[in-house]
Order: C-alpha cells, then structure tokens, then sequence
C-alpha cells in the first residue's frame, strides 16, 4: 500500500505531535498515514536510566538507530552497547529492552514497521499518563500493549 498523495513530505525540525513518556519522549515525524501505513519514524529524547522494559511486538519491527548518547539493548538473548552511529533492529516476535546509559541521555530515531499500531499505542500510553520503567503502572501498561499485539515480559526475559 502507497501514501495516497504523491508529494514529498517535509518536516521541520520543531513540527510533529509529541508522546511523553516520563523518562523518554517520542516526536511523530512521520506518521503511519503518510506512508500508507508501511512505517511511522518518532525522534526519540531520553533521560538518564530511561528506558522501556523488555517486551515482544508480534505485528511489528523496529529499527533504533542512536544520534547521541550511549544505550544498553537486550534483543533475545543477546546484550549490547551501542552509540552514536549504531543501529539495532529488533524484529517481531523476538523480546527486547533498552535504556539510555549515558549520563547526559540520549537522542535516537525509532522506525517501526508497520506504523500504524504502534503509533495508535504510543499515543494511548502517553495519553493514559503510562510510564513504561515504572512498576506501579505496569498492569496498566500490559492491559494496553495486550490490546496492540505486545507482550511485557518480566525483567531479565
């Protein structure tokens, strides 16, 4: 499936409905709609220790790749620090984490394939006020990400 209009999209550095997460916030720079749902690109800011828990998306991917600072990712069974420069893909159906591990936080770009889903959930968590590293919100945050094909695993999965 193709965007239903054939220009190009342009957007400013300032533009995009923005998700707060608590300890890491996404701007939508390309949204699902644009692209006829094949991807939705978020530029991600994050603090110090930010991070979500691990988890399996089973109708999407996701490719990180990191602007500034240093982060931790567990995909399955596999950890690794990355930097500047570095990218992850985190393929459905496989569990994955992340948390910024640099003192000064971190910037990176989040592609997530399909868009559609993941955008309509992030926008729901951000919106229920769900902070993905905090524990007294977790049943919260698993009754939501059951409803978008995402299983929260407990810490260490």
């Amino acid at each position: 499936m193709h965007p239903t209009t054939p220009n190009p999209l342009i957007v400013s550095a300032d533009a995009g409905r923005c998700a707060d997460f608590g300890d890491h916030r996404g701007r939508l720079l390309v949204g699902a709609e644009s692209t006829g749902g094949t991807f939705a690109l978020f530029a991600m800011d994050v603090d110090p220790d930010g991070g979500v828990p691990p988890h399996v998306h089973f109708r999407e991917d996701e490719t990180f790749h990191v602007l500034s600072g240093r982060f931790e990712f567990l995909i399955g069974e596999q950890t690794a620090e990355i930097g500047p420069g570095d990218t992850v893909l985190a393929l459905r159906a496989i569990s994955h984490a992340w948390r910024c591990i640099s003192a000064e936080g971190g910037r990176m770009l989040l592609q997530v394939t399909p868009g559609a889903n993941f955008e309509r959930f992030a926008f729901q968590m951000a919106e229920a006020g769900i902070v993905p590293s905090d524990p007294d919100g977790i049943a919260g945050l698993i009754i939501l990400a059951q409803r978008h094909g995402i299983e929260m695993l407990p810490p260490g999965k």
